[in-house]
C-alpha cells in the first residue's frame, strides 16, 4: 500500500511533502518535510493528497543494480579465491572456493540492503498522481 503524502509548502519552484501520518500526530516529534518535483504538472497546493516516488527509470536502475552488484562481487570472489588461498597457506579446492563465494554474497547483499533503506536518494523523489478523490 503507497503512503499518502499532504503538500505542506509550495515556494517558487520548490514543493514540500510530509506523510499524513506525521501530519495528524503533531505534537511528541517534529518530521521533516521531503522535497519533491511535479514532473507531471499535476494541479497541486498546499494540502493536497498525492503519492511520491521515484521515477519509473530510477527504480529500474536501483533494481538491477541491486541485483547484480552481489552477483558481480560473487563472481569476483570467484576469480580472487585463488590469490586469497595462497595470502592464508590453505588449498584452493573447491569448498574454499564456495566458502569464498557465500561469505561475499551475504557482506554483499547486506550491504545494498542497508544502503538501500538508509541512505537519502541522490534522484529526487516525485509526484506520481494525487490521492484525492
Amino acid at each position: 500500500m503507497k503512503q499518502v503524502y499532504v503538500i505542506t509548502k509550495i515556494e517558487d519552484s520548490h514543493i514540500f511533502a510530509m506523510q499524513e501520518k506525521h501530519l495528524e500526530g503533531e505534537g511528541t516529534k517534529v518530521h521533516a518535510s521531503l522535497e519533491v518535483i511535479n514532473p507531471r504538472k499535476i494541479k497541486i497546493h498546499e494540502g493536497s493528497k498525492v503519492y511520491i516516488g521515484l521515477s519509473q527509470k530510477a527504480e529500474a536502475f536501483k533494481g538491477i543494480l541491486s541485483l547484480f552488484l552481489p552477483l558481480l562481487l560473487c563472481f569476483l570472489a570467484l576469480i580472487g579465491s585463488n590469490p586469497i588461498s595462497v595470502l592464508l597457506k590453505m588449498d584452493n579446492t573447491e569448498n574454499f572456493k564456495f566458502i569464498c563465494i557465500t561469505i561475499v554474497f551475504f557482506v554483499s547483499a547486506s550491504f545494498v540492503f542497508f544502503f538501500s533503506r538508509n541512505t537519502p536518494t541522490i534522484v529526487k523523489l516525485q509526484i506520481l498522481s494525487s490521492a484525492e478523490k
